[in-house]
């Protein structure tokens, strides 16, 4: 019953949140290997994705959410320093970024894996707290699977929405470090500060709550934050910062 409501009233908060993305890419069927490539509705053949398609690997995966998530492996390089597991933020999905991808992958010499949450672009489902956690705990078992990652090799890099479930794996998997990139303490926490203030503890319906799982990150946690965030204040951040037990 609690999980029903609590279900119900995310779906609200959800909707202060910026819109999702309009689905800027397909995947699309190689009619000889039968694998999936990744192609931009809107773009052109300069995109790395385009130029390179031998650097991105399209596929599914299947979420204990139920729904079919898209996954885009990124490899810049034969011998990588880690691997990024990348949880992109609220207002993209995998085709607005896989060139930015790329880009990263190659002055760090890592590759990137990320994928796109239930209901963004070619994942089905919709947006939920349980779903993404679902789907970010896919995205990790299949980087160890089927990429044979180890937990010492992986970053993860989390921004806006994707701090949430980067803390979430984090708080479950030791990592060779964790990116937080413009967090937030909770969601209900970003719109409703009155309510929620520090003294407040987290109420049964909120949401993607940082601040009650970062205490329990034991990996190094870097946190970057503008200073002009008009959607979550710099103050998450220093909050956050104050209790990680690791930071960088």
């Amino acid at each position: 019953m609690l999980n029903a409501l609590k279900d119900v009233i995310n779906k609200v908060f959800v909707q202060f949140m910026p819109p999702l993305p309009r689905k800027s890419y397909t995947y699309e069927t190689d009619d000889i290997s039968s694998n999936f490539t990744i192609r931009l509705k809107h773009g052109t053949e300069w995109f790395h994705c385009h130029r390179y398609p031998q650097k991105f690997e399209a596929f599914f995966i299947d979420s204990k959410s139920g729904n079919k998530i898209a996954c885009l492996y990124v490899k810049t390089c034969e011998k990588p320093k880690y691997t990024i597991l990348f949880s992109h933020g609220g207002t993209v999905d995998l085709g607005n970024v896989c060139n930015f991808y790329y880009t990263l992958g190659t002055r760090l010499n890592c590759n990137i894996f990320s994928y796109d949450y239930s209901g963004f672009g070619e994942s089905s489902g919709s947006l939920s707290e349980r779903a993404v956690y679902a789907d970010a705990e896919a995205a990790w078992d299949v980087l160890l699977t089927k990429y044979g990652a180890t937990p010492d090799k992986i970053v993860l890099y989390g921004q806006s929405l994707g701090t949430a479930p980067s803390v979430y794996l984090s708080k479950k998997h030791r990592v060779r470090g964790v990116i937080l990139h413009s967090p937030f303490l909770s969601i209900a926490r970003i719109f409703l500060p009155a309510i929620h203030g520090d003294n407040s503890g987290t109420r049964f319906y909120d949401s993607f709550s940082n601040v009650d799982n970062i205490g329990s990150v034991e990996s190094k946690i870097l946190i970057i934050h503008g200073t002009r965030d008009q959607i979550v204040p710099i103050a998450h951040a220093h909050k956050l910062h104050k209790l990680c037990k690791n930071p960088a």
